[in-house]
């Protein structure tokens, strides 16, 4: 049997509780590329999440950091995207 997913990225002009109605009706089984505060209504739909979205956040000098231009690709932004992304996966890991 195949598990497939979606990402939410592609349906954004989908309120994401029509999108999870829709996925089960579909037989989806995942909606990926969300943030950890959509996980409770993902589980409410018994929907999970193979992968969350990236998170953004600011450097020291103010450079938004986790942008696909200023993220892993640039060891400058590395200790900042570690701090940010530990405590991003804690919150999705506690939803």
């Amino acid at each position: 049997m195949f598990k497939h997913s979606v990402c939410r990225w592609c349906y954004q002009a989908l309120p994401l509780d029509d999108l999870c109605a829709a996925a089960v009706e579909l037989e989806i089984h995942s909606i990926d590329l969300v943030t950890p505060i959509d996980m409770p209504l993902l589980q409410k739909h018994g929907l999970t999440c193979a992968m969350i979205a990236n998170p953004t956040t600011v450097a020291e000098n103010g450079t938004t950091v986790g942008v696909i231009e200023k993220a892993w690709n640039r060891v400058e932004y590395h200790d900042v995207l570690l701090e940010r992304y530990v405590a991003y996966l804690r919150e999705a890991a506690a939803a």
